[in-house]
């Protein structure tokens, strides 16, 4: 294999506990995706539906994520420092933590934590390490139809299709001569 060959190790590990996340932590590592969730589908505007084991069974959302950051860091400053290559660190969040279209409040409010650490670990960690956040829209599937039901499942439709309508009109506005297909 030569150098600029590179492979990739897919990892199983429960990121909720920190010794495992160091275990996962390998000798040279150019990336990390942290896409480890948990959710609790609970019914829109009811507060009672919400415990606070909920929160503590959700937080790993954005523990995970960090304890595998801290876990790969040494490897990724060890490179930089050696060669000068930028390693990176991609959190996978929600666009929800915008529109408030979650599955229910404690993932929300995760993954609303999710993106402020990867805001400061941007900050921390550069030149080194990139860190950057992907946030998908709302996901239209069975477990989401069945988990929260048709009326609140419609409306999650409704409003992402009017965010999509909006970010289209603004595209066309920032750029006359670009024409979006979708």
């Amino acid at each position: 294999m030569s150098q600029s060959a590179r492979c990739t190790i897919v990892v199983q590990a429960d990121v909720g506990q920190d010794a495992d996340c160091r275990k996962t932590a390998a000798e040279r590592i150019d990336g990390l995706i942290n896409n480890a969730a948990t959710t609790k589908l609970q019914k829109a505007g009811d507060l009672e539906d919400v415990a606070p084991e909920d929160f503590d069974r959700i937080r790993v959302n954005t523990t995970g994520a960090f304890m595998m950051s801290r876990a790969v860091l040494p490897a990724m400053k060890r490179l930089w420092e050696e060669s000068k290559e930028r390693n990176a660190i991609v959190n996978l969040s929600t666009n929800a933590t915008l529109t408030g279209n979650g599955s229910s409040l404690p993932y929300v409010l995760s993954k609303g934590a999710l993106n402020n650490l990867s805001v400061m670990l941007a900050r921390w960690l550069s030149p080194a390490v990139r860190v950057n956040t992907i946030c998908p829209g709302f996901i239209q599937t069975r477990w989401m139809l069945n988990g929260i039901g048709e009326i609140e499942y419609n409306r999650m439709k409704e409003v992402e299709e009017q965010l999509r309508l909006y970010a289209r009109q603004a595209h066309r506005n920032r750029c006359p001569r670009l024409r979006c297909s979708s």
